[in-house]
């Protein structure tokens, strides 16, 4: 899978399948998803789904307006070109 999962129903199978050359889970936002989104925009692309265990179990992470902006200024400062494509639901 190249492209983000963009239904609830492909996001539960994307889980199922579990982590790939293309889709990554994290629990939380740290410094790796940044990482790892500069992985994937200098290959051939993925997803990060932030919620997720190593071990595919969904546990969820608080998404508010302003964490989501945080998260957008904290990848644009540390990498570069600066360029952000971030999918939230």
């Amino acid at each position: 899978m190249k492209t983000a999962p963009n239904s609830a129903a492909s996001l539960l199978e994307a889980i199922r399948q579990g982590e790939s050359t293309f889709i990554e889970f994290k629990s939380s936002f740290q410094k790796e998803v940044i990482e790892t989104l500069t992985v994937f925009a200098n290959t051939q692309g993925g997803a990060v789904l932030m919620g997720v265990s190593d071990a595919g179990q969904i546990v969820g992470v608080a998404v508010q307006a302003e964490a989501v902006q945080g998260w957008i200024n904290q990848c644009k400062q540390i990498t570069s070109p600066r360029r952000v494509n971030l999918f939230y639901r």
